[in-house]
């Protein structure tokens, strides 16, 4: 068992990445007891982060040209060559390379749901480590069984269940077992990390949804306090006011301040259709006295409270 893998995943995410180890050892006829059945290659490498436009028509190219069979067959050993007969070239122990910053960036993309920026760091991998054609077919399963690794670890971060987004396929041991050519490969694991992303879109919308109504639900119960502001909403979400007042804004469409008031001229005008004085509603409302009231209610509404219980009377 991996032990790089075994304390960064929990145990059903972690039961399907040794499925995809013990396939893959089996195919290569390495035993899992040898001392080095179960290290990975390195991970060197440092590059940049986009795809150049250039490059697109290429990718496409250097996928379908990989080594036509990564689900099964005979594997090369070094100093034996790999890719077609016109083309072949000496495989001398080449490694995949999964610079960390990419990892990095990959996991962020796919948590915010991004699927455009997602798939351009996946081109980018694939591109640099297939467009040699220098990867045995075995190291070609290995870097796509890493990619579905990094996908496992970051729905795993996320307390996310793979079977929440994949309740068809919840054995993703089959994106390997049933690919056939690096093409395959391909097409299925970009499939599962835009599917992926579209899961943690949906999810990102329900949770801003629901910190809105929570922020709403906080101003209705606390409207009469003469104390409500931005920094007591901040303080009871336990975030700063700058992020609550700009989050409500942009998810709300109203400044946060105007929505305060818009709520206590909201029920001061249904406390005028009651027997109270200005003052008393004032109270009631969270201002200080009538005249803040009167102010706020002006400019809301364009008349003054008096005036607006005494247009009540006339509708009656």
């Amino acid at each position: 068992m991996n032990s790089r893998y075994r304390s960064i995943l929990s145990g059903r995410h972690y039961a399907h990445l040794m499925k995809l180890v013990n396939f893959i050892r089996k195919e290569n006829k390495q035993d899992e007891s040898s001392p080095d059945g179960s290290t990975l290659p390195p991970l060197p490498g440092n590059t940049a982060d986009c795809m150049p436009a250039n490059r697109s028509d290429q990718l496409k190219r250097v996928i379908q040209e990989a080594p036509e069979s990564v689900a099964g067959g005979k594997f090369p050993q070094e100093g034996e060559t790999v890719g077609r007969d016109e083309e072949a070239v000496s495989f001398s122990g080449d490694c995949y390379r999964l610079p960390p910053d990419l990892l990095a960036q990959l996991a962020d993309r796919v948590k915010n749901g991004d699927r455009v920026h997602t798939e351009r760091v996946l081109d980018l991998l694939c591109h640099q480590n297939l467009e040699s054609g220098r990867l045995a077919p075995v190291m070609v399963k290995w870097f796509f069984l890493d990619l579905q690794c990094t996908l496992l670890k970051l729905l795993d971060s996320a307390h996310v269940d793979f079977r929440d987004i994949f309740p068809l396929d919840p054995d993703p041991v089959s994106m390997l077992t049933e690919a056939a050519t690096a093409e395959i490969l391909y097409a299925r694991t970009k499939a599962m990390y835009i599917k992926a992303c579209s899961f943690m879109r949906g999810e990102r919308t329900d949770r801003n949804e629901r910190m809105v109504q929570a922020i709403i639900r906080f101003i209705e119960e606390h409207y009469g306090d003469n104390k409500l502001s931005l920094s007591m909403i901040s303080e009871a979400m336990g975030l700063s006011p700058v992020y609550i007042s700009s989050f409500f804004k942009k998810y709300s469409g109203e400044n946060i301040t105007d929505f305060i008031m818009k709520t206590r001229m909201k029920h001061a005008k249904r406390l005028l259709e009651q027997n109270l004085t200005v003052q008393e509603i004032a109270a009631k409302v969270g201002y200080a006295n009538n005249i803040v009231l009167t102010r706020a209610f002006k400019r809301m509404e364009g008349i003054t409270p008096g005036s607006y219980r005494q247009n009540l009377k006339h509708t009656e």
